[in-house]
């Protein structure tokens, strides 16, 4: 799991921080060398002399020197647990775990009270994956020294590598009572808080390990990834922002952080964080497939397209890249390409109800309805509250005129979700074609008066209001016309739908050459993904059918 490897990673990093920083002051105020070989020299019998060249060795990293350094002192000391001790802490640093094992297993076998090697062999084993002797080394050291942090600290890192949270906590804390202070204890148990999903104390013990250091990138990171879990997308690109400022090349950070932007609605500062994370690691699938769907929200075609391709060609079997790119191709009116990026897509997961309604939803765009149908009726089967799934067929049962049926269709979507204004203007037109006009139009108003049009969606707010008579439809096309000009779902949607609800109510109204007209201007924004223009495409050729001849 992410908590279990995060906190085994922290800790790694914090030991080899901490080896680092003792060798780095040994460097800068340590013994000269040569003064070193010449002690040996002059006294080659004196462990202590092997010890101090092997630390100073060890500053320099120069670890083969100073193993055998510690060797030579061990074989010399009268007691040989120090050197075996610190020669255990050269193979721990150097992943040598099997040899940091036995050295500090031969110094506990000189001091069976040696709590420092106990906890360090914890360490060592805990690393090489043997999590129950780990704890019970740690287990060791607490039984000789109750108040010793790290030995509670490695066990919580045991504990929480394997699973065991609630007890990964509880010597968390037990360091924090020790050392109110310690920013690894208050890293460590928010991620074990965040492992059990206990959010808030994850984001408290978060923003306390930054409080006590700021300059540590991957707790920004861990508090970013818990806001952004959380829904706080600001938030989050504030975090993760700030840890980039402290690793500018993590390519995590910005492809995060191109997530977050994304879920904010900033496409754009998604699309060029998920690029620089592709440009640091260009294999990987999930920038590419992330850019994609930004690129599309912001109408990028081209290179959305280019990018879900990518997706593919890397991982073959990313049923969401075979469902965004056909998503992408019905968008742009390639309804064919888009039947068959969806088919690709259900042969990978059979059970996906968006898979089986998306592939519906361009097959009636194609005019083929029986197929259409049958994909419809496979997905609410699959996922009966998937309330696209039962609005695309009440309109392709609207279509070929199964009106009862699409009707019950609308209702059992706006059951699922009562929010889908879009499935209550259908189900106007669909019961006003029905002869239920006026009660449509009484159910229609009374949303109206009991929902905030702010709520509903301003361009479907004014088709409603348009259906229910209290707004003209002037106003209504003149409005349409003015959102497609600052920007729609689509190029055209706007106006394709006011278009063909006008030219519907036209019809009702049995005004059959100026519904004609307004459904020609519906097909004339060519907005082939939107689901009006292939019913105004319908209505229109019946109307045609029904001319009378020259």
């Amino acid at each position: 799991m992410k908590a279990r490897a995060t906190i085994l990673r922290i800790v790694l990093l914090a030991l080899l921080g901490a080896f680092a920083s003792r060798d780095t002051l040994a460097a800068d105020s340590g013994p000269n060398m040569s003064a070193l070989d010449r002690a040996v020299k002059k006294d080659p019998e004196n462990p202590r002399v092997y010890e101090e060249r092997a630390e100073a060795r060890a500053a320099r990293k120069d670890f083969t020197g100073a193993i055998s350094d510690y060797g030579k002192a061990a074989e010399l000391a009268s007691n040989p647990k120090a050197p075996l001790y610190e020669r255990g802490l050269i193979w721990l640093a150097i992943t040598n775990y099997p040899a940091a094992i036995a050295d500090f297993s031969k110094a506990i076998e000189a001091d069976r009270f040696y709590v420092e090697a106990y906890v360090a062999r914890g360490e060592a084993r805990r690393a090489s994956g043997d999590l129950p002797g780990a704890i019970a080394d740690d287990s060791k050291a607490i039984e000789y020294n109750p108040i010793l942090s790290a030995a509670y600290g490695n066990r919580g890192n045991a504990y929480g590598a394997m699973g065991d949270y609630k007890s990964a906590v509880r010597d968390f804390t037990k360091v924090l009572e020790n050392e109110t202070n310690s920013f690894l204890a208050h890293h460590m148990r928010a991620v074990a808080y965040e492992a059990q999903g206990r959010v808030e104390l994850a984001l408290d013990d978060y923003s306390a390990a930054i409080e006590l250091n700021p300059k540590v990138a991957a707790v920004w990171l861990g508090r970013a990834n818990l806001r952004q879990a959380a829904g706080d997308a600001k938030g989050a690109v504030d975090d993760y922002s700030k840890a980039l400022d402290l690793e500018p090349g993590s390519a995590a950070a910005l492809f995060n952080r191109g997530f977050a932007r994304a879920l904010s609605g900033n496409y754009q500062g998604a699309v060029d964080d998920f690029s620089k994370s592709i440009a640091l690691l260009p294999g990987n699938a999930d920038a590419y497939l992330r850019r994609a769907q930004s690129r599309r929200e912001i109408g990028q075609w081209e290179g959305a397209g280019l990018d879900f391709t990518k997706t593919i060609e890397l991982e073959k079997e990313r049923v969401e890249a075979w469902l965004g790119r056909g998503l992408l191709r019905a968008q742009t009116n390639d309804f064919t390409g888009a039947v068959a990026d969806f088919t690709e897509a259900l042969d990978l997961n059979t059970n996906s109800a968006e898979g089986f309604s998306y592939r519906g939803a361009a097959r009636s765009a194609l005019g083929e309805y029986d197929a259409a149908l049958d994909d419809f009726g496979k997905a609410v089967v699959l996922n009966p509250r998937l309330a696209m799934a039962w609005y695309n067929r009440g309109v392709a049962r609207q279509d070929i005129l199964q009106l009862r049926e699409a009707a019950d269709d609308y209702r059992t979507a706006l059951q699922a979700d009562p929010a889908f204004e879009t499935a209550r203007t259908r189900l106007w037109v669909a019961r006003a074609l029905l002869g239920e006009r006026t009660a449509a139009t009484k159910d229609l108003a009374e949303r109206l008066g009991s929902v905030p049009a702010n709520q509903r969606g301003p361009a479907i707010a004014k088709i409603e209001m348009f259906l229910a008579g209290a707004l003209g439809e002037a106003d209504l096309l003149r409005a349409a016309a003015a959102e497609k000009s600052s920007g729609g779902d689509t190029p055209g949607e706007a106006l394709c739908r006011a278009c063909y609800y006008a030219g519907m109510k036209r019809l009702l109204g049995r005004d059959r050459a100026g519904a004609a007209e307004l459904l020609e201007k519906s097909l004339q924004t060519g907005d082939r993904s939107c689901e009006d223009y292939g019913s105004a495409q319908v209505v229109l050729r019946s109307l045609k059918r029904l001319a009378p001849g020259p």
